[in-house]
């Protein structure tokens, strides 16, 4: 696969295809495909995203797992674009239709004290800062099977908190590694 536009629509990314500084990371083969290449790999049947925005890594990941995914749900805030969320349904439907279970939800992860119901991967792309994404990680430590941590090698707040979070949480991780992603991307395994 080249680009991930070469297996979902353009329609999921239309609001920002031909915005220069975003079509850098949409067309760039190094970004939401490897999104849709873990969720081959690990096969989830549910998915949790917190700070889906408009949905395009959440649909990425769908779109991998086609075959065993059960339940989706997205979370944001709504604080990038008023009616996130909202496209987020639209694209979400689009991929998935009515035969899979799914929500999205405006909510901010920092005022949830413990998850509902476990899944099996949990992508983390919303707040980048060290305190949010440190409560982020671990909000989810013990109700997932694999965390993906979005800007690893972009955002110095992400790559800190992950990293203090590996070191005070060895004793329940499997496995972690990092892929060289447009903005670097880091994998969690759980035992």
């Amino acid at each position: 696969m080249k680009s991930i536009l070469d297996l979902i629509p353009t329609d999921i990314f239309a609001l920002d295809l031909g915005v220069p500084e975003h079509d850098e990371y949409i067309k760039s083969g190094n970004c939401y495909e490897h999104y849709y290449e873990l969720a081959k790999k690990y096969k989830p049947k549910s998915i949790l995203e917190i700070g889906t925005r408009y949905g395009y890594s959440l649909c990425s990941m769908v779109a991998g797992s086609m075959d065993t995914v059960e339940y989706v749900e997205g979370w944001d805030d709504n604080s990038y674009h008023s009616n996130a969320t909202k496209i987020a349904k639209i694209n979400l439907k689009y991929i998935l239709g009515y035969d899979k279970s799914w929500v999205i939800r405006i909510i901010n992860s920092h005022e949830v004290k413990t998850l509902e119901r476990n899944f099996d991967i949990v992508h983390i792309d919303g707040d980048h800062g060290y305190f949010g994404k440190l409560q982020d990680l671990n909000l989810v430590k013990n109700n997932c099977k694999v965390v993906i941590v979005d800007d690893y090698e972009y955002i110095l707040e992400v790559h800190t908190a992950t990293n203090e979070f590996l070191a005070r949480n060895r004793e329940i991780i499997k496995d972690w590694y990092i892929i060289d992603s447009f903005r670097g991307t880091f994998v969690i395994e759980f035992k």
